[in-house]
């Protein structure tokens, strides 16, 4: 990769949880101007259930405002969403129930509300309007629920079934809300039961047009023979996209194209077979859409004890480039994420090597190569905890270090934050 940009383009990493709050699970969606970051822990030492809470923090691109409460107890799953007007909806499971808060443009979240019973949340979509939709398997059923802009969230409507993985969503740059799901065939039945061919599993979608009160007909775009996880969803100033694994060394990507309908798919072949042991790290693709439809897709691949960050690029039309390491030789990647700005690609992902360990960002403008941005160091990092969003204009990256410092055994540490944005 090219030389280090100047470091003005990234911000100080600094603390955004509470003194004394070990946080253990986190999200953050930007949009509108707007920053929005998730944190669930406890304070340390947890001796009482109060003591566990989620905490939100809602501000600028740079500054976030006073954390306030939304949950008291342990949750699971936090998730939230920011759209272009400025609205922001977190979500969150509390044992087997699905709540959501909504905060108004211009406003903090505001009161909590319980929307169903949930086995596992999917995601959190949110429109250029403030429209939203929340997603969530319940037994087998692939739930949504749609809130209009300013309004609660209503009743829940049934997409399909998934035995497997919870559904992925996003939202396209025209307002389409896009949810994918993995649908496995049911499980043999023990002897006596016949014994018939295993069917394959299936890749479904369905849409949300702008508009629209119900999702479209389910679109099936893949039967597979070869399964980890289930699908993902991207999408960015460029357009939105599903994603798979097909077959041990191979992804899928299918373009959602004019008239809210899928494009045939597009293979990123010898991504390299998932690890055993670390197969649903490296079983997702990460992908970015900048404006003009390029597709920049990153995966981490793994083998024989090591770990690297792999990259291809696409224009539209055309196919993807040959796979390209863009992780540091000697340090060990884990599961890298990609951001969309208007016109150029972002990745992020962390690097370990002992005791050592840090954030590394990537640079990628339109029509032209990768850029190395100088690596963020960091102390005890949690590697699996980065989390990044995007809007037109900048990018935020979070992730939990200072791990293991207290005197618990419960795990946790602080939540740190940074921001790239285009120099003038």
């Amino acid at each position: 990769m090219g030389g280090a940009l100047a470091q003005a383009r990234v911000t100080t990493p600094v603390p955004v949880s509470p003194r004394g709050m070990q946080v253990q699970q986190t999200d953050v969606a930007a949009g509108g101007g707007r920053t929005a970051v998730l944190m669930a822990g406890y304070v340390s030492p947890a001796r009482r259930s109060r003591d566990w809470s989620l905490r939100a923090r809602l501000g600028g691109v740079r500054d976030l405002g006073t954390p306030v409460r939304l949950a008291s107890g342990f949750v699971s799953a936090p998730t939230v969403g920011v759209g272009a007007d400025g609205t922001a909806v977190a979500a969150w499971t509390a044992g087997t129930v699905l709540r959501v808060a909504v905060a108004r443009p211009g406003h903090n979240f505001g009161r909590v509300q319980t929307v169903s019973r949930a086995r596992a949340l999917g995601g959190v979509g949110v429109t250029a309007s403030g429209r939203a939709v929340v997603t969530w398997r319940l037994g087998t059923g692939v739930q949504v629920a749609i809130a209009a802009p300013g309004r609660p969230f209503g009743a829940s409507q049934t997409l399909g079934d998934s035995r497997q993985d919870v559904p992925a969503v996003t939202v396209a740059p025209n307002g389409t809300i896009v949810v994918a799901w993995l649908d496995t065939p049911s499980p043999p039945q023990p002897p006596p039961a016949p014994q018939g061919p295993l069917a394959p599993a299936r890749i479904l979608a369905a849409t949300l047009a702008t508009g629209a009160a119900r999702f479209s007909s389910t679109a099936e775009l893949a039967t597979l023979s070869y399964w980890i996880s289930g699908p993902g969803a991207a999408s960015g100033p460029g357009g939105a996209a599903v994603t798979w694994r097909q077959t041990p060394i191979e992804q899928r990507l299918a373009p959602l194209g004019a008239g809210d309908t899928f494009q045939a798919f597009v293979p990123l072949a010898a991504t390299g077979p998932p690890g055993n042991e670390d197969a649903t790290f490296s079983d997702r693709l990460a992908l970015a859409i900048p404006a003009g439809g390029t597709n920049v897709a990153l995966w981490l691949e793994t083998r024989s004890g090591t770990a690297v960050v792999k990259t291809s690029t696409r224009r539209a039309g055309g196919a993807f480039s040959t796979a390209r390491t863009l992780s540091a030789s000697g340090w060990l990647a884990w599961p890298p994420a990609a951001m969309a700005l208007s016109d150029r690609a972002l990745a992020a992902w962390t690097e370990t090597r002992g005791r050592q360990s840090r954030v590394r960002l990537a640079l990628h403008p339109v029509g032209r190569g990768w850029t190395a941005l100088s690596p963020l160091p960091t102390r005890s990092l949690d590697a699996l905890t980065l989390s990044v969003a995007a809007s037109s204009r900048y990018a935020v990256i979070t992730w939990i270090q200072d791990v293991g410092t207290s005197r618990t055994s419960l795990g946790g540490g602080r939540m740190y934050m940074t921001t790239y944005r285009p120099q003038a």
